[in-house]
């Protein structure tokens, strides 16, 4: 049996808001620091967020304040191959409106289209705009507004604001859902559509009737999702609720029960002071954010009862929190689903304030009360001050991206710009013992990621070649080999082959070696075998 070894590993890659871009870092099997952080050609970037839309590529959207005070929205699309990121040409929203008061982006999967909603302070209005994707490329139908009358509070729309609701399951709701502070500071939900460029919201469906902020939302299956948000006329005070999206010709929000509040929070950014995850294997729910009292990271696991009117997070037990360092702010969170683990992100004052990742691997429940076990905390050597992040999975590459600016807002420091690095939870090297065999058998069931390396090991002398066997046994969780990064083995065409998906499928190939383990030569034995 072939033995499996796990290691954390992160790479990375830098956007500019000018157009350009810096090479990137391969993924290795230790933490690294992705690009070097250098100048954004004196651009400040402020508020950004980032959707993943199909074929490896994300959208990131952010404002860009390299002109001032009022700045505008830009975007560009992220090229994601492995560990590698390429970018296409950046593109200002249309209509000439600044993007002051915050950003949210999500992605229309009936329609192909990216929705960007965005608060403009100079006209003083809630805006939004259609993005299509071609290629490497962005385009946007005329920006429209959504809200008028009154300047959006500061960061009224937030990275985490927008979900796409449907797929989980086999949930058929299929609805683009934003959250948001409202023209009268309500923090209110809609449902969003869009008729080839042009976005509309639904009827509004206020989850606080109080100024709320910091808003983060999670989609958690069975057309519902869960808000959570920081009641500002109440000290801070973070609060959560879930509801339901109807579908149909009403799309609109129906919500369940406030849940208590948990604590005055540290608010020092209008946005990204609280981030929520939905854990799809456990079907539970996390939150991180930090209080005021002693201003460090604290996360809680819920689950959800009832339904409609009724439904309802329970929670009960201590709320774990990090002792590390205080002046914990930046969250963002993101579910690993190969891994089945949690990765959530946020800075501290230790170490400069520079990004740090923890996982979370759920333990089982007492009661109401959702226990979760945390890793020790990375952090990336690779900028200062992180001031907004967001995090988003791509499920082609099997990696997330991370998306951060450093710096506070309206700082015009050369320093302060918008990064991405990608970061892959765990890497998986399989050991193969040639002095023991030559037939190896996999469960691939028993591994909590996907197979990067393989490591050989075989003492040949000469001209000797030598074949061996390996079956792979598939898990439920459709695990892979990540073909791309084993350099050593090469394929017929250079064809890589595609593991059967199924639970408890066969998969038999061979590898021979013809220069002494060198370079080893795959071909499928049979794929499937039943």
């Amino acid at each position: 049996m072939a033995n499996l070894q796990a290691t954390h590993i992160t790479g990375g890659g830098i956007f500019y808001s000018d157009g350009t871009e810096s090479g990137s870092q391969s993924a290795s099997a230790t933490p690294i620091q992705g690009a070097s952080s250098g100048l954004i050609s004196a651009n400040t970037i402020n508020w950004l967020a980032g959707t993943y839309t199909t074929s490896g590529k994300s959208v990131i959207a952010y404002q860009d304040e390299q002109a001032g005070y009022y700045g505008p929205g830009k975007a560009r699309v992220a090229t994601l191959s492995g560990s590698t990121i390429s970018y296409g040409t950046t593109v200002t929203f249309p209509g000439g409106n600044d993007a002051d008061n915050g950003i949210s982006i999500g992605y229309e999967q009936t329609e192909n289209k990216v929705l960007i909603c965005y608060g403009t302070n100079g006209n003083h209005q809630h805006s939004m705009v259609v993005g299509t994707v071609s290629g490497t490329s962005i385009s946007f139908g005329s920006s429209t507004t959504l809200e008028s009358g009154s300047t959006p509070d500061n960061g009224a729309f937030g990275p985490e604001g927008m979900v796409w609701v449907g797929g989980i399951g086999g949930d058929t709701t299929n609805r683009l859902v934003c959250c948001y502070t409202d023209q009268s500071l309500a923090g209110t939900g809609r449902v969003m559509t869009i008729s080839g460029t042009t976005p509309s919201g639904g009827t509004k469906s206020d989850f606080s009737s109080s100024r709320t902020n910091a808003i983060s939302c999670a989609y958690v299956g069975n057309g519902q999702i869960v808000v959570a948000w920081l009641d500002v006329p109440n000290s801070n005070q973070l609060y959560l609720r879930p509801g339901t999206v109807t579908g149909g010709s009403t799309n609109t929000i129906q919500w369940g029960t406030t849940s208590v509040a948990f604590g005055q929070c540290y608010r020092p950014d209008a946005s990204c002071g609280t981030s929520i995850v939905y854990d799809q294997q456990n079907q539970k729910i996390l939150v991180f954010y930090a209080l005021n009292s002693d201003k460090r990271a604290r996360w809680i696991g819920f689950q959800l009862t009832g339904s409609g009117a009724s439904l309802e997070l329970t929670f009960s037990g201590t709320v774990t929190h990090d002792n590390s360092s205080a002046n914990a702010k930046a969250f963002s969170s993101t579910y690993h689903p190969d891994a089945q683990k949690v990765i959530a992100y946020y800075r501290t004052d230790a170490n400069s304030g520079q990004p740090q990742a923890r996982t979370f691997t759920y333990n089982q429940n007492y009661g109401d009360q959702v226990s979760y076990n945390y890793g020790s905390v990375v952090t990336w050597s690779f900028g200062l001050n992180v001031d907004h992040t967001h995090s988003l999975w791509d499920p082609q590459n099997k990696r997330i991206l991370y998306l951060k600016t450093n710096i506070s807002k309206h700082s015009n420091a050369a320093e302060a710009a918008g990064y991405a690095i990608v970061s892959d939870l765990f890497t998986t090297n399989i050991t193969i013992n040639l002095t023991t065999g030559n037939f190896f058998e996999l469960d691939l069931q028993d591994h909590s990621a996907d197979i990067h390396s393989i490591t050989i090991n075989e003492s040949l002398t000469g001209t000797q070649t030598q074949t061996f066997y390996l079956k792979l046994i598939q898990g439920s969780y459709g695990r892979s080999f990540i073909w791309s990064a084993i350099t050593n083995v090469k394929w017929p065409a250079g064809t890589r082959p595609t593991l059967t998906g199924t639970d408890n499928a066969v998969d038999v190939y061979s590898f021979t070696t013809y220069d002494n383990g060198t370079t080893w030569y795959g071909e499928i034995v049979g794929q499937d075998i039943k």
